[in-house]
């Protein structure tokens, strides 16, 4: 009798530790730029690695104590930690890599231009696209552009930078003798204004020498 007793409650906490998590809100998965976000054991980029979850998959929130969430991807059956920048409340809608839809090129007279990882200042850069560089653009969101460089590296660029034409063939316009700090200085603090609202704030941090 205790034997049976025994079996049956090591079955009852068996299923309750291989039970689908129900609960909690359904997010999805929002990383266009890569196609997938990975699943890490823990809270960080030190974590191992055991899943990359597509762009657009279903997720349900188990926690989240900080910017990481602890997530069970459903699609791979897998709990486990995703940064919950690269997470959305609405399905994002499908990129279609391989459909070129334009040709742009980088007009960005006063330095080079960051290409981000996500739609907005707020993303991570990965590298920076010199003035005059061809790009292929793939899709949008806003005021930003997903393109893709000739070494077929993906990320987002905005759009008030990107011209259908090449630029005047001359070396890159800089402010003259006005230091580097300076320009980055000016660029920082008007980096998440757009358009002409972002040239106006340019201008005025860096007035013309006469």
């Amino acid at each position: 009798m205790l034997r049976l007793f025994a079996l049956l409650r090591a079955l009852v906490f068996a299923n309750a530790a291989t039970a689908t998590p129900s609960n909690g809100p359904q997010l999805f998965v929002n990383a266009p730029s890569d196609g997938f976000l990975n699943l890490r054991s823990g809270p960080s980029t030190r974590y191992q690695v055991i899943d990359k979850m597509q762009h657009r998959s279903r997720v349900t929130l188990l926690a989240q104590p900080g910017a990481w969430a602890k997530v069970y991807h459903h699609k791979s059956d897998t709990i486990g930690w995703a940064h919950g920048r690269f997470l959305s409340h609405e399905k994002p809608a499908k990129v279609k890599h391989q459909q070129v839809q334009s040709i742009r090129w980088v007009d960005a007279p006063y330095g080079d231009l960051n290409l981000r990882k996500g739609p907005g200042t707020g993303y991570h850069i990965l590298r920076e696209i010199h003035n005059g560089m061809k790009v292929e653009v793939l899709g949008r969101s806003d005021s930003w552009r997903l393109v893709r460089l000739e070494s077929g590296l993906l990320g987002w660029a905005h759009a008030d930078f990107l011209a259908k034409h090449p630029p005047h063939n001359q070396p890159p316009a800089q402010p003259p003798h006005r230091p580097h700090s300076d320009l980055q200085t000016a660029w920082d603090a008007c980096e998440h204004l757009q358009g002409r609202a972002f040239r106006g704030c340019l201008s005025q941090r860096l007035p013309s020498n006469r």
